[in-house]
């Protein structure tokens, strides 16, 4: 050990953002408090079970009651667009930062809270040279249109700030990329980890899996991303362990390519599923629409009970076969539809017509070819694959999932002849009905019919006898019949006016049928590399580094120390003076301690007095700042202060080459030595005395907030 000569403070840095002097106060009282990686946003999870988003000046932007479920941690990401929350129940909820809206939620995998979410950011170096397969056609295509909203569910694409989904990726080749890795950690370790939020890269499915590490109280990543280092509480230790994935290292960029376009993929079939949800409700409409205007011909028939007569639909056919009306159509035209009714059932029929038509052709049917580009572009990657010999796709399940799209496309496209072959045939009908209501209306009818109703007679007879309160778009939406693929009989289009009375709908597949099963096949593609992905997790390192459970933990990987891939580590039990640095490097795919510090901060030498003994000061909270300095709050009698050390002005002590379980023995022997030296140091007022800290690094300004959990109160500060 070196011993080193210390300075006295620097020039005070820190000051309260707010500086209007405000503290501000949660009635509720404060469970979590995180700040915004790129933007000055708070987010402030209550013991109410109330998330809410504030400005740093403290100006609330949403509010979410999450009601009976009990949130247990939540995590930014680094754009800052996106909030995931854990539950206890093992739910997940991504909140849209900009509205407070539902993006997605992911049931529990198992009956665990939510202890710990990482949402890491590395631009890595991917080494991509089949260039041929980087061309995007989809960045040439218009943009998605946003749905509207809905109140039978919460859309995420009814949402502007998530048509980033779809925005045109930036110039193919280049090597940069920014990989994303969401991880969820439980009290067995990790839950799972997933690449770009959604595609699956690792998962704890068995008790065996290298995963269950236990209680996770620390998760750092490397920059290659193929080691994941935890400190995890066991029995009645805290343990160093090591993750390593050998497929990340060795060709990082096949999964980042699958990885992408599993995402892009996946937000495309969920476009497609809130699309077709979207039509159901429509759909919807015209069934009642429909039901309402028959209503009134149910209603008539009720007053003459002891008189049988037919239904609506064969009085309307014979009417217009024989040009002769029943007294009771007569009287149900003259009295209960008129012109009034009439306009209102056209305009509903006319409208809800329209609304399908604009989803099929300016949102499914796009969506499909976006879908069918990036399909065909894995084909072409998997055949390629598998030519080379490292392969982590199937052809012949991308040719399925391509053949269910298909389906789907098809279905489509048969949907919108029948869609608008029932338009017209609605709109002949009702020039038909209103011509009908003048001649009864009139003294003096006229002998021969209009010459536009003569000309479209059939096709008002078709309606009346295929379509009206029995519509043939019907089937598309509840046919019972399975998907079959390859079937050559379904690539016919089905014409509208030749359909009789045999087609029902157990000849049709419905859309909520191809929507379950594009799902499916989408999911089977890349469950094997996903699966592959999952195996590959070894457990190669687990050290013993301190006895007891109770120890905090703040621990990084600085970016600066990338190429060393060095771990820094605080150890500190609330309420003492001990702080125990460690510093760890990567060794044989192993994070193993090669320094460490045992100190204390005195109060006096901070301030800058010779005439105070010793007093060592108790910590209550500490980060790591980027491998560079460390941020302490601690408390001195009824004093408590914030300062920021040099991480340079901490004398090291070198570890020889020790066996395995031998640093317990080695870190619990490290002198302790008083520290007399910090950058600056503000110590608080009486009326505010915070008990926690959290911070946020940017790119701009580094910035924290202060909490104090016995007054549910915080306050901005930056340093």
């Amino acid at each position: 050990m070196v011993s080193k000569s210390f300075k006295y403070p620097k020039k005070h840095k820190f000051e309260w953002i707010n500086e209007t002097n405000r503290v501000e106060r949660v009635g509720s009282g404060l469970k979590r408090v995180i700040l915004c990686p790129s933007m000055e946003l708070i987010a402030i999870l209550t013991c109410s079970n109330h998330l809410i988003c504030c400005r740093s000046n403290s100006q609330r932007i949403w509010d979410v009651d999450f009601h009976d479920l009990e949130a247990t941690e939540l995590c930014w990401n680094h754009d800052g667009n996106l909030i995931v929350v854990g539950f206890k129940n093992g739910e997940l909820k991504i909140i849209d930062s900009s509205t407070g809206h539902l993006v997605e939620q992911r049931p529990a995998s198992r009956d665990l809270a939510v202890l710990m979410i990482t949402w890491a950011m590395q631009e890595t170096i991917v080494n991509e040279k089949r260039n041929d397969f980087l061309f995007d056609a989809t960045a040439y295509m218009p943009l998605l249109g946003t749905l509207p909203s809905s109140a039978k569910e919460e859309r995420i694409f009814s949402s502007k700030a998530i048509a980033q989904f779809f925005e045109p990726r930036k110039r193919e080749g280049e090597n940069n990329k920014k990989v994303e890795l969401l991880s969820i950690l439980d009290e067995r370790g990790i839950r799972y980890i997933n690449m770009f939020s959604s595609y699956k890269i690792g998962e704890s499915d068995s008790l065996k899996s290298a995963l269950n590490l236990g209680v996770p109280i620390s998760h750092s990543i490397t920059n290659d991303l193929a080691y994941h280092v935890l400190i995890c509480k066991g029995g009645t230790n805290i343990s160093l362990k090591t993750l390593y994935m050998p497929l990340l290292k060795n060709d990082l960029g096949s999964i980042v390519d699958i990885a992408t376009m599993s995402t892009r993929m996946q937000h495309l079939v969920r476009y497609l599923e809130e699309v077709l949800n979207a039509m159901y409700e429509e759909f919807d409409n015209v069934f009642k629409s429909e039901a309402s205007f028959i209503k009134t011909f149910d209603a008539l028939v009720s007053k003459y009970s002891d008189t049988t007569f037919f239904s609506l639909q064969l009085e309307l056919y014979q009417f217009i076969m024989n040009g002769i009306p029943s007294d009771l159509l007569k009287e149900w035209i003259n009295e209960r539809v008129g012109d009034r009714v009439l306009k209102n059932w056209e305009r509903a029929m006319v409208n809800s017509y329209t609304s399908l038509i604009i989803f099929c052709q300016e949102f499914v049917i796009p969506a499909c070819e976006r879908l069918t580009v990036l399909l065909s572009s894995a084909r072409g990657k998997s055949i390629w694959g598998h030519m080379k010999g490292n392969t982590l796709l199937d052809a012949k399940l991308v040719e399925d999932c391509l053949a269910t799209l298909g389906y789907l496309q098809n279905n489509v496209f048969s949907f919108l002849n029948c869609l608008f072959e029932e338009k017209k045939y609605m709109k002949h009908f009702i020039s038909w009905l209103n011509y009908a209501i003048v001649e009864f209306n009139t003294s003096e009818p006229s002998s021969i019919p209009p010459q536009e109703i003569i000309e479209h007679i059939n096709e008002t007879v078709i309606y009346i006898r295929h379509s009206l309160f029995r519509s043939k778009l019907t089937s598309y939406f509840m046919g019972t019949k399975p998907l079959q693929l390859r079937d050559p009989d379904y690539y016919s289009l089905k014409d509208f006016a030749n359909q009789d009375d045999s087609n029902s709908v157990d000849d049709f597949v419905s859309f909520k049928t191809l929507k379950e099963s594009l799902r499916d096949s989408f999911n089977v593609i890349f469950s094997y590399p996903s699966l592959t992905c999952q195996k590959q997790w070894l457990k190669t390192g687990d050290l013993v580094l301190f006895e007891g459970t109770d120890w905090n933990v703040s621990s990084l990987i600085p970016k600066s120390c990338n190429e060393k891939n060095q771990l820094f580590s605080l150890f500190f039990r609330k309420d003492t003076p001990n702080i125990f640095l460690i510093i760890s490097q990567l060794m044989e795919n192993t994070m193993l301690p090669v320094s460490g510090c045992h100190f204390g901060l005195d109060y006096a030498e901070l301030l800058g007095s010779s005439l105070l003994d010793f007093q060592p000061a108790t910590v209550l909270d500490m980060k790591l700042l980027n491998g560079s300095s460390i941020l302490i709050l601690g408390k001195l009698k009824e004093k408590c202060f914030l300062c920021e050390i040099c991480l340079a002005d901490v004398p090291l002590t070198f570890f020889e080459h020790q066996q395995k379980n031998s640093y317990l023995d080695a870190i619990s022997h490290l002198p302790f030595i008083p520290l007399n030296s910090c950058l600056w140091l503000h110590e608080f007022e009486k009326d505010f005395l915070p008990s926690t800290l959290e911070y946020a690094l940017s790119e701009n300004s580094d910035y924290g907030v202060l909490i104090s959990r016995e007054s549910s109160r915080y306050r901005l500060f930056s340093f």
